[in-house]
């Protein structure tokens, strides 16, 4: 196959079909991309936290932005409505009145502004550009378009980091990062990227730390990078922090063996994250806020006070839904309505299992008992957290309180996962058998086509939802 670096072949590929997708995915068809485009797009503005008026905390959005997107919706859920180059043209040429604006609230109101600085830098440039070149009032979808590439460019740098950090498993992190769904995320307007891109970065350089004999101390560029990397997932989605757990494996020469030097690395990184969390959350503080009344209370007591009959809510959701969430994890596209075929999904999953235990069994460093425990329980804790935290806050409001079922959880929460949860597949029994080895080299020298079949494959079925 071919010769080219892991992280080469990961530039080349995800620029190419992220590119495609930004172009054939229309308008506000990936998963809250509406609400992530309207914080983008008052960032760009230089409206970094949002106001308050009558106790609603939001920004003023332009009347015919959000009349716009609000047509663009109508795809939901039915994929027989298609978007033609008719409509395209239209959308991108047609310039938009945007001096009438009306106060608004939205589902990202108050998401942390860092984690829109690619999307927001991409509208800020496409307005500079457009002046440059005499248009004015450009259109909502030249906008978005540029948000994406620019969503997409910090996508492919921080996964590309990753890939070349980690002194282990490069094509394991590298296929991660070209998951149809990772991609598609990626092209797309949505803080998922983020986490996932920055779920690989954690690792690749708990991994450095942690297997680079060239590494004798930790510096504190260490410290202040997993302080940072603390600080954007509690800001994004709090749940996600337990991606960090694997520190507490750093050698101890590393750290001169002393308990009260490694108790203080994980302060200065705690510090670090919270001083930037108050910071983040000061501007905030001061809102009048109208109280809302919701279920949520009352969702907790339940849980509080029934949790074996919630355990067994949690575990029937899980084992019930598993195709969906699955199906979700490798690429669920559009307004979660446009499915790859299931013959693709069996394909594939077999595919990226067997480069995962290959790359893992081939790879000079051994995982021991006490490593994948801990991968075991932070993926445990972060997927239990996950589910109640659907179920307390909106599963309450869509069915109510006490039911037997969880709703809102999706397969794409679990992507940032698969670097923490792959390491519970790393075995020596493989590795021992000669014959095997080289059935293993040979899966992973075609890891690249692998990837690349599976993402032509979900491009194809993305254009045949939307324009054919």
């Amino acid at each position: 196959m071919l010769k080219i670096s892991p992280e080469k072949f990961f530039i080349y590929c995800a620029l190419i079909f992220g590119i495609l997708l930004v172009t054939i995915i229309p308008p506000f068809q990936s998963p809250d991309e509406d609400s992530h485009f309207k914080r983008a797009y008052v960032i760009s503005k230089g409206h970094l936290f949002p106001t308050s008026q009558n106790g609603v905390v939001g920004y003023e959005i332009p009347t015919d932005m959000s009349n716009y997107i609000s047509e663009k919706l109508k795809y939901i859920g039915n994929r027989d409505q298609k978007y033609t180059y008719s409509e395209e043209i239209l959308d991108d040429k047609l310039p938009k009145d945007y001096s009438d604006v009306a106060f608004q609230n939205f589902s990202t109101a108050e998401v942390t502004p860092i984690a829109y600085v690619a999307p927001a830098s991409g509208i800020i440039f496409v307005k500079i550009m457009t002046k440059l070149i005499g248009m004015d009032n450009i259109s909502v979808v030249t906008m978005l378009h540029f948000a994406r590439f620019f969503s997409l460019l910090l996508y492919v740098f921080l996964v590309y980091l990753a890939i070349k950090t980690t002194p282990i498993l490069k094509k394991t992190f590298c296929v991660v990062g070209l998951l149809p769904m990772s991609l598609a995320l990626a092209t797309a307007i949505s803080y998922d990227s983020v986490l996932i891109a920055i779920s690989l970065l954690s690792t690749a350089l708990i991994f450095k730390l942690i297997f680079d004999d060239s590494i004798k101390t930790i510096s504190y560029k260490y410290l202040i990078v997993f302080g940072i990397i603390a600080f954007i997932l509690l800001s994004i989605k709090t749940v996600y922090i337990t991606l960090l757990m694997p520190l507490i494996f750093i050698p101890k020469e590393k750290y001169d063996g002393s308990i009260k030097k490694l108790l203080k690395y994980f302060g200065i990184i705690l510090l670090i994250a919270l001083v930037l969390y108050v910071i983040n959350k000061l501007p905030l503080m001061h809102l009048e806020r109208n109280v809302i009344v919701n279920n949520s209370g009352e969702q907790l007591k339940y849980v509080m006070n029934h949790p074996i009959t919630y355990l067994k809510t949690w575990l029937k959701t899980m084992i019930g839904n598993r195709s969906f969430y699955f199906s979700g994890m490798i690429g669920t596209f559009g307004l979660i309505d446009t499915y790859l075929p299931t013959i693709y999904i069996i394909i594939y999953s077999i595919g990226l299992l067997a480069i995962v235990l290959s790359d893992l069994s081939i790879c000079e460093v051994k995982f021991n008992w006490k490593y994948k425990c801990i991968s075991i329980l932070g993926s445990i804790a972060t997927i239990f957290a996950i589910f109640t935290g659907m179920y307390i806050l909106w599963t309450s409001m869509e069915l109510g309180v006490g039911v037997e079922t969880i709703t809102g959880v999706q397969g794409r929460y679990f992507i940032p996962l698969i670097p923490l949860a792959m390491i519970l597949l790393a075995n020596t029994i493989l590795s021992k058998n000669e014959k095997i080895k080289i059935i293993m080299k040979k899966i992973l020298d075609n890891s690249y086509l692998i990837a690349g079949v599976m993402l032509s494959i979900s491009t194809i079925t993305i254009f045949l939802r939307y324009w054919c």
